[in-house]
Formats: structure tokens, C-alpha cells, sequence
């Protein structure tokens, strides 16, 4: 069930303008709530459930025996469509959700309560379909994180600074063609913004994944959970794209610098330095130069059969954003958020908990964990001859 029917079931047979009356707004302002047009603020959010008569964990779908699974809202918005190894990834993802609120105060990791809503500066007070509020939304919430008009720094520390937790997953079928989950976002009741990444892919389309699910979280959130598939082209998925692609390269960035460094005239080699640039895939490089008017749809066509790795290996730059991931069994605990691997390593040093209580709540063998606390390599003689030429201050 959606707010917008909590809202509407809440209010009975009290009339909107009545219900308007009590929590101080206008009649259209109801409408726009129980429609999911606008999203009510938490405040008024309790107002309403003081006009109604009724709980405010019940207004928002917290109230005992109304608790929200998030596995059963993904797979039913997912319908039949999952593959095997898609419904067992995500099921994973939730046992650490579940297991990780359950355990974070035990591990000294602070309140359960993550960002659940976006700040003020960036909320747009409502669910945004418009592809065309894409460049705007994005480079607003540029501003909001502080990082300027370049390239994004690494997303998955960026996003766990700001209070959202990443789980990757190497475990699905690569990302190719449609029909397969490249990721998903949860509202998790106790965690708040939670996202789960498909790492079968290079850097650049993981980038692309993980700020298309921060669209999700900053603009969709009433919605509480989103499976993203390759090749949707639902109105909410098509907004998620445009402003993934507006925030990790923006426009006015992206135009100055191809008159800068090529003197606008883009070919396949300055697609490839731009993209690697901005650390996204060669794919999303050339729709922006497309998008943007900088490209013609003929020669994005011929540039599509050339190989990014091939031209970065010419440039003599590196292909990294181009490249999949090895598939060569990642360190076990590469899979979960940074500040969930902080804390248990922390708590673990400090002696908040023993080996085999976080062994059993990341669901890891003890002995990943003891290599964890084992002490640091000795360095290298590289290191050590920094160290010596190194002059103090």
C-alpha cells in the first residue's frame, strides 16, 4: 500500500477540506498527498495523524503487524521476472539488511535509523517523473554533496558518507542487454536508504547503477522499494536515467571541455577521453555526446562498434571504467556497505563483541574475519624508501 492510500483510508469519511482545515493547508494539498503528486512533510505527517484519529507508525506503514517487509515489496514489484540467481542475490541482500539492523546497537555502531528521506535542499517534495527536471534535480544535488562540476569521486564512499548503504553483489549474470537487475533500492523500516548494486559490469556502468538507485532514493522514496531492470522503460526508470546521466556528467562540464581539449570536434578517441575523464562507460559517454548535441547520430553509430578498451590502450589512459570487474571470488567482505565493514572491524578491535557474533551477522566464516584483524603487512621497500627521502617538516 502506498502513502498516498494510508492517507486516503486514514481519512474516511472526514472530508479533504475538513482534514485541510485541521492540518493547515489548502484543500488541493490533501489531494496531491493521497495521489502521491506531493509527499507531506514528517510534520505534517503527524498532524494528519492527529485530524485522523490514528497513529502516526500507522500513517507511514510502521505500526506493528503494518511492518513492511522489504523482500516481499521487491519481489512483488519485480513480478515473475527474476531469474534464479537474481531472487537469490537480492534474498542475500535482505538477510544483512535484516541481520545488520538487528545487531548494530550490539556492535556499538550507533542508531538503526538511516537517511530516510531527502535534506531539505534537495527534496523535491514529491515523486519526479519528469525527465526534463533531470539537469536541474541533478546538479542540485550536486551542489548539496559539494562536488562540484567534474568528475564524481568514487560513488560507493560517497554515498555511504551521505548516509546510504551499498551492497554489492557479484553473484547475478552480467549486465547485458535487458531483462537483468543491475540494482535495487530499499527504504529499509529500520536502516533507511538501502541499495543493492550488480558488480557483473565495468566501473562505469556500476557508477551509472548506483546514481540511478540515489535517483530512486532521493525522488521516488515514497514508493519505499525499486528493482531497476535493464531495458525498463517505465516513467520512474526513464527519470532515473536522465538524471544519473545529468549528475555524472554534467552538461555545462561536459560542453567546455570538448571545446577545450578537442576544439569540438568529438571522434571516437575524444569519446574515450572524456568518458575515463568522468569515469563512466563508453555506452553512457557517447548518448551524452548525443544528448547534448554534440555528436551526430551517425557517427555514434559507427564509434558503437569500436572497442574503449583498444582507443584507452592508444591514449595511453586508463581503460578501468571500461572494463568488467575479474570474476575471480572478491574478498567475502568486499560485498558489504563501507560503514558496515568499518563498524564491525572496529567493534571487533575495540572488543564490543566477540569473532563468531559478527561472523554470524555478516553470515561469514570466522577465519575471513581473523585475517581482518591480523596485523598490517610489513612494508614494502619502496615504502621504506619514501619514508627516507621524505623530509620533515
Amino acid at each position: 500500500m502506498t502513502l498516498g492510500n494510508r492517507l486516503q483510508n486514514a481519512r474516511g469519511e472526514t472530508s479533504q477540506r475538513v482534514a485541510a482545515e485541521g492540518v493547515g493547508v489548502a484543500r488541493e494539498m490533501i489531494s496531491m498527498w493521497e495521489t502521491g503528486a506531493r509527499a507531506p512533510s514528517d510534520e505534517y505527517l503527524r498532524r494528519l495523524a492527529k485530524v485522523y484519529g490514528v497513529s502516526y507508525e500507522r500513517l507511514v506503514g510502521l505500526e506493528e503487524g503494518e511492518l513492511w517487509e522489504p523482500e516481499t515489496v521487491v519481489f512483488r514489484k519485480a513480478g515473475g521476472a527474476l531469474a534464479p540467481d537474481e531472487r537469490g542475490a537480492l534474498t542475500d541482500w535482505f538477510v544483512f539488511m535484516d541481520r545488520w539492523a538487528g545487531r548494530l546497537l550490539d556492535l556499538g555502531a550507533g542508531h538503526t535509523r538511516g537517511l530516510r528521506r531527502p535534506p531539505k535542499p534537495i527534496d523535491a517534495l514529491g515523486p519526479v517523473r519528469d525527465t526534463r527536471r533531470a539537469p536541474t534535480l541533478a546538479a542540485r544535488v550536486r551542489k548539496h554533496l559539494r562536488v562540484g562540476d567534474g568528475p564524481v569521486p568514487d560513488l560507493y564512499a560517497l554515498l555511504d558518507s551521505f548516509g546510504v548503504l551499498v551492497y554489492r553483489s557479484s553473484s547475478l549474470r552480467r549486465v547485458r542487454g535487458s531483462g537483468v537487475v543491475s540494482g535495487a533500492f530499499v527504504n529499509h523500516p529500520q536502516l533507511g536508504y538501502s541499495v543493492f548494486v550488480n558488480t557483473q559490469c565495468s566501473a562505469g556502468r556500476q557508477a551509472f547503477t548506483l546514481a540511478h538507485e540515489l535517483a530512486h532514493a532521493l525522488f521516488h522514496y515514497p514508493e519505499r522499494a525499486t528493482v531497476s531492470v535493464s531495458g525498463d522503460r517505465a516513467q520512474e526508470e526513464r527519470f532515473a536515467n536522465a538524471f544519473a546521466s545529468h549528475f555524472l556528467v554534467p552538461g555545462k562540464e561536459l560542453r567546455r571541455l570538448t571545446s577545450q581539449w578537442i576544439g569540438g570536434d568529438v571522434d571516437e578517441y575524444g569519446a574515450v577521453q572524456l568518458a575515463a575523464h568522468f569515469r563512466v562507460s563508453y555506452a553512457m559517454m557517447l548518448y551524452r555526446l548525443l544528448d547534448e548535441g554534440l555528436a551526430a547520430r551517425a557517427d555514434v553509430d559507427r564509434w558503437k562498434t569500436y572497442s574503449p578498451t583498444a582507443i584507452a590502450d592508444r591514449l595511453g589512459i586508463p581503460a578501468d571504467p571500461f572494463c568488467r570487474a575479474p570474476d575471480d571470488g572478491d574478498d567475502e567482505l568486499d560485498r558489504f556497505p563501507l560503514s558496515v565493514r568499518n563498524a564491525v572491524q572496529h567493534a571487533l578491535r575495540t572488543g564490543r563483541v566477540h569473532l563468531s557474533q559478527a561472523a554470524d551477522v555478516l553470515d561469514v566464516d570466522e577465519l575471513v574475519l581473523e585475517d581482518e584483524l591480523a596485523p598490517p603487512d610489513d612494508r614494502d621497500d619502496q615504502a621504506a624508501e619514501e619514508f627516507d627521502e621524505y623530509p620533515e617538516f
